[in-house]
């Protein structure tokens, strides 16, 4: 009986192991907590599923710069979009305004790669409703020295950030003013209904042309470029060849007006992330796609999937 039991586990270990050593390897692709961000994460996770060589995962809406960049430090995420000025502000926190390669040689010994501009910026600016420009004769940001009781409305992470508010603060002199913590989109919310009356945006966020927004000029050149990039494991282009390189593909691919596009499907439109991605990646890399047609109203299961999604990823984040 033993013998018999020793001779089917060799057979079972003998056609288990050519299995085994086929196994696809998995890539886990990364987000933040805003929408082009979401929007990115899927688009490298289809970009990897569609290789047929690996199976993708995307831990979505993972939080801030920290978390997100830690994950990726820790392994529990392989790759995600960063963006430049991030980069070299908040995790490197290197001098001046430092070249991509530069940027490159300092992640090397921590075990990380970055790529080259995915083709679009999507940097910081200040944006004040054009009633509010009017009214206190606003054009650069260094005006706003005058006029100290204009009520500022800032993400959390920009007011702590050095290439945010506490950096724009010191260049611009605007120790007498004093923000108020928002979410980003409850900031929109805010400065539409007049409860706030300047807050920092991202250029590429649809809001601007849906409110009608008018950005101020950086006249003291202030905030860098957050020229969207990869950033990565070094591991993963070796692990997973084939899919780490479909995903370059979006390297030089995207533009502001394809990215504030497809942030409009899910922040104005209500559409998923994985649709908007698929509509990016169409424009990107398959420019004669027609772009998709709007969808039926968000159904109640879609409602559930959304939040077994963010049920998952705070069990994540729990862990890491």
């Amino acid at each position: 009986m033993r013998r018999r039991l020793l001779a089917t586990a060799l057979l079972l270990a003998m056609y288990a192991g050519p299995a085994f050593a086929q196994a696809k390897p998995q890539v886990v692709t990364g987000s933040k907590a805003f929408a082009e961000s979401w929007i990115l994460g899927e688009a490298l996770k289809q970009l990897a599923e569609e290789t047929g060589t690996a199976t993708a995962v995307h831990r979505r809406n993972l939080g801030g710069t920290e978390i997100v960049y830690q994950a990726l430090r820790s392994g529990g995420v392989d790759i995600y979009v960063e963006y430049t000025g991030t980069l070299s502000e908040v995790i490197l926190k290197l001098p001046g305004r430092p070249s991509i390669a530069e940027m490159r040689r300092k992640l090397a010994p921590l075990g990380l790669g970055v790529s080259d501009s995915l083709g679009f910026n999507d940097g910081y600016a200040l944006a004040v409703r054009p009633e509010t420009k009017a009214k206190y004769g606003l054009r650069r940001i260094s005006d706003l020295r005058k006029h100290p009781n204009l009520r500022l409305g800032f993400t959390h992470e920009f007011i702590g950030r050095e290439d945010g508010w506490l950096g724009l603060r010191a260049r611009y002199g605007l120790s007498g003013m004093s923000p108020r913590g928002f979410d980003h989109s409850l900031a929109y919310q805010a400065i539409e209904s007049g409860g706030i009356d300047l807050m920092e945006v991202y250029t590429t966020d649809p809001q601007i042309q849906q409110i009608g927004l008018t950005t101020l000029e950086d006249d003291r050149r202030f905030f860098p470029r957050y020229d969207a990039v990869l950033l990565y494991r070094l591991d993963l282009p070796r692990r997973a060849p084939q899919a780490f390189a479909a995903m370059e593909k979006l390297v030089g691919a995207l533009d502001e007006a394809m990215m504030m596009r497809a942030n409009g499907m899910v922040v104005l439109e209500k559409r998923e992330a994985s649709e908007a991605a698929r509509m990016l990646l169409n424009a990107a890399l398959t420019p004669d796609t027609p772009a998709p047609a709007a969808p039926p109203a968000n159904t109640a299961r879609q409602a559930l999937r959304r939040i077994a999604a963010d049920t998952r990823q705070h069990l994540f984040l729990v862990a890491v």
